[in-house]
């Protein structure tokens, strides 16, 4: 039997019996896990610095297991005038079960004194926002999640930088289940 038949046979066996990269076994913290759902929620929440209550949604756009887009926009029930707040944040959820997030992004307030006369009153002033939040983890299949955050807005403007706190409940509504 010529040696380049021999080679060839020995070449094809090979090739059909190892196992395909299908049917190997991957190490635990090597495996790909699909991205969650998308979800939208409602939340309410207080702010001390402004001392007015609030009531907000947000839309949680996963990009893959441990990075979200979280668009979001709050109205403030002020005494006097109005305010809402519109934000664009990335979050990010450092553990596997996904109970603790946080994150950043861009905040842009927008504040009526209310004063129909005063119309240069209007102001939208653009700034950033810091958040921590916490989404229980037994809950992870469930359609509805309940979620708390803390939430820093940080504003520019009469030549300082203002900051305020917020402290948000809601719930998150999976899509696609």
């Amino acid at each position: 039997m010529p040696r380049h038949l021999v080679k060839l046979t020995l070449l094809f066996a090979l090739a059909v019996t190892a196992p395909l990269a299908a049917q190997r076994r991957t190490p635990r913290h090597l495996r790909v896990v699909d991205r969650p759902p998308a979800e939208i929620g409602v939340r309410a929440g207080y702010s001390w610095d402004i001392d007015a209550w609030s009531a907000g949604a947000q839309v949680r756009l996963p990009l893959g297991y441990t990075v979200a887009i979280v668009p979001s926009a709050d109205y403030d029930f002020l005494s006097v005038g109005n305010q809402f707040q519109v934000n664009l944040d990335v979050a990010v959820t450092p553990f596997p079960r996904r109970m603790l997030y946080a994150g950043g992004g861009l905040a842009i307030v927008h504040y009526d004194p209310g004063n129909s006369l005063a119309l240069a009153a209007f102001r939208t002033k653009a700034g950033g926002n810091l958040f921590v939040g916490f989404e229980p983890g037994f809950r992870r299949r469930a359609a509805i999640r309940p979620m708390g955050e803390v939430r820093w807005t940080f504003l520019s403007y009469g030549g300082s930088t203002h900051s305020t706190m917020r402290l948000l409940f809601g719930l998150n509504f999976v899509l696609g289940r």
